[in-house]
């Protein structure tokens, strides 16, 4: 996308962000709604500047938790479906027992989770990985299980070993499947953080949401919602810029 068509896109949602809140801000005056409810944007905003340090400061635990769980569970996707890929008897074995696991509410485990590992960041970040796991391992053997049969019988033809077939055919082949379960599931870390921070926590952006809810501060509350839109947000491009820079270093490297 040429400098001209970004600078378009990002003028009209900037637009788009203004029109919102001024429709925001009329509907909430003119029908008189209660700040107990729903705050106006100005207030909002003003909660966003004022209390940008106690922000700032239950981000970087959230933060944390996000993408030390986002790291490790994209890591052990990627190794679980490596293992997985390479054979069928442990796919057939292990894939209904993974299914099942991702089909519990993550809600419901959290709980647990604290009981097991305590309160402080373990639990968390475990939660993370739980949550984080699942969408790189399923991205991830697709790229693995569905390379060009011509190719591996080439490579197989020319007596290449397991090992290089994997190295040297597989995992690259699969590096745009990684990427993708990698951005479905940053997201999903963030979520997974803020969930297990509703259950037991004493910092992060969840436990400043629910403390909030409770005093019905609603502005420092719509504030918080507003900082975990913005650091998932950058998390996103951050893996985005990622693929890009992998990607090109691919295309450009001798061996691609």
């Amino acid at each position: 996308m040429s400098l001209r068509a970004r600078t378009r896109v990002a003028g009209g949602f900037i637009a788009y962000v203004v029109l919102v809140a001024f429709v925001w801000e009329a509907a909430v005056r003119i029908l008189g709604v209660p700040a107990y409810i729903i705050e106006t944007p100005t207030r909002i905003a003003r909660a966003f500047v004022e209390q940008g340090g106690l922000l700032l400061s239950h981000s970087w635990i959230t933060l944390y938790e996000t993408v030390g769980g986002f790291l490790l569970g994209t890591l052990f996707g990627l190794a679980g479906a490596v293992v997985i890929a390479l054979s069928s008897t442990l796919r057939t074995a292990l894939m209904p027992t993974i299914v099942g696991f991702q089909s519990i509410p993550k809600v419901a485990i959290a709980p647990l989770f604290a009981v097991w590992f305590g309160i402080g960041l373990t639990s968390k970040i475990i939660l993370v990985i739980s949550v984080t796991f699942f969408p790189v391992l399923m991205s991830t053997l697709t790229g693995l299980t569905t390379v060009d049969a011509d190719m591996i019988d080439l490579v197989r033809g020319m007596r290449g070993t397991s090992r290089q077939l994997l190295f040297k055919i597989r995992l690259p082949y699969a590096v745009p499947h990684v990427f993708s379960g990698m951005k479905i599931a940053v997201p999903l870390a963030m979520v997974g953080a803020i969930v297990a921070e509703f259950i037991a926590a004493q910092h992060g952006l969840g436990y400043l949401i629910l403390t909030t809810s409770q005093s019905l501060n609603m502005a420092l509350n719509f504030a918080a919602l507003i900082a975990i839109t913005i650091w998932s947000s950058l998390l996103f491009q951050a893996v985005v810029v990622a693929e890009r820079l992998v990607l090109r270093r691919m295309h450009t490297s001798p061996a691609g």
